[in-house]
This record gives C-alpha cells, sequence and structure tokens, in this order.
C-alpha cells in the first residue's frame, strides 16, 4: 500500500524548521530523511560500537495525586458548561542525553511534540503496584528504590549495546555504566525491573526510542 503522504507546512519541501515538516508518514524514513542505505549503516554502527550517553534520573514527583490507580477527576466550569478533567500520570524514566559519537535514527531535527530520549520504567499510577495490599506503603517503597536509582545512575555515562527491532534499541547485557563494579548491568538492576514489573512495560525489554 502506498505510504500516505502528509501536508507541508511550508511551500519550499526543503525548508526546515523546529517542528519539521512531514515528507511521508510520521516515523518513516522518508520522514526521517532517511535512506534504506543509510538507516542499515547506522545500524551496523550501533549494534557494533554502541551508543555513548549521559544518564540522568530526575527527582520523585511530589504530587501524591499523580499515583492514584484511580485519578480524582476535577470538574472544570465553562460558559457553555464544563467537563471533567483527570490529571495523566507522569511516566518515571531514566532520560538520556546524547554524547560525541552518538547515533541518530534521523537526519532531522526532532519535533517538539516527540519526546526526548529515555529509557522508560513505569506511570506513576502504577507504582502502586509495589504493595499490592496498601497502594500508599507501595507508593512509599516505590519512592525509597527510585532514590537508589538515583544514587547510582543520576549524572552517569553509559555505553548502551544491545540490537535494534525497528527504531527502538532493546538494550543488552553488554550496556556499560560509568563507576559500576563488575556484575553490575543496568539490564539486570533489581531496581529497574521491580519498576518495569509494576507496569505497562512488564513484558517489553529495556528499550530506548532512536
Amino acid at each position: 500500500m502506498e505510504m500516505k503522504r502528509a501536508i507541508l507546512r511550508h511551500s519550499d519541501p526543503s525548508e526546515s524548521s523546529s517542528e519539521g515538516s512531514v515528507r511521508g508518514e510520521e516515523g518513516s524514513l522518508e520522514d526521517r530523511r532517511l535512506t534504506q542505505e543509510a538507516f542499515e549503516e547506522r545500524g551496523w554502527r550501533i549494534r557494533n560500537e554502541g551508543l555513548p550517553v549521559q544518564l540522568f534520573v530526575d527527582e520523585f514527583p511530589e504530587d501524591d495525586a499523580l499515583f492514584e490507580p484511580r485519578p480524582h477527576a476535577e470538574f472544570v466550569p465553562e460558559p457553555q458548561g464544563g467537563y471533567w478533567h483527570e490529571p495523566p500520570p507522569l511516566l518515571l524514566r531514566i532520560r538520556v542525553k546524547p554524547l560525541q559519537g552518538f547515533v541518530k535514527l534521523r537526519d532531522r531535527r526532532r519535533r517538539h511534540s516527540e519526546a526526548a530520549y529515555h529509557i522508560p520504567l513505569c506511570h506513576t499510577d502504577e507504582v502502586h503496584r509495589f504493595d499490592l495490599r496498601d497502594a500508599s506503603l507501595g507508593v512509599q517503597q516505590a519512592r525509597r528504590f527510585y532514590g537508589r536509582l538515583r544514587e547510582r545512575y543520576d549524572g552517569k555515562q553509559a555505553v548502551l549495546r544491545g540490537w535494534l527491532h525497528g527504531v527502538e534499541m532493546r538494550l543488552s547485557r553488554g550496556t556499560t555504566v560509568e563507576g559500576n563494579r563488575m556484575g553490575e548491568l543496568l539490564t539486570d538492576d533489581p531496581y529497574i525491573r521491580m519498576f518495569r514489573a509494576a507496569g505497562s512495560f512488564h513484558e517489553q525489554d529495556l528499550q530506548l526510542a532512536l
């Protein structure tokens, strides 16, 4: 089936912006400004050389409402009536900053609508599952374990290694993190595994969308 074309924002198809004009289906090689040959060559480099990065773990959110298994909806009045609003949960993640030598699978600037590089852990409305009998204790336990993740990974340099599945890198045991002792693997970290097991990523390999 022929790939759907998106309407360009600019009359000149070569003109770029911070949003980036879409030439093909979003996420396609055409949209990413890559040829098949360039994609395969970069994929080979990623698999064989890894990706040098710096890791960041933001502070644990303070808003207790984010951790409710069923978010409390608030009514927002409007002249014509109003609507019910439920605050969306936040994604707990390890942010990834590319360093020199990082291979990107795109030749256009990242759009504002596209998330920055990150390794997802779980959503805030899922961490109550750390204790299946008491949701509040589950959140407290998650907060403690998250603090240990920050101590271990925040600000650390790493080389991410693995294999490509489409435009996602599935991390392997070859991934190394600055300061980790022999046998301490990001992919086997018990705290990372706990957060992944608590949420919607429990059946997926540790991954980085490129």
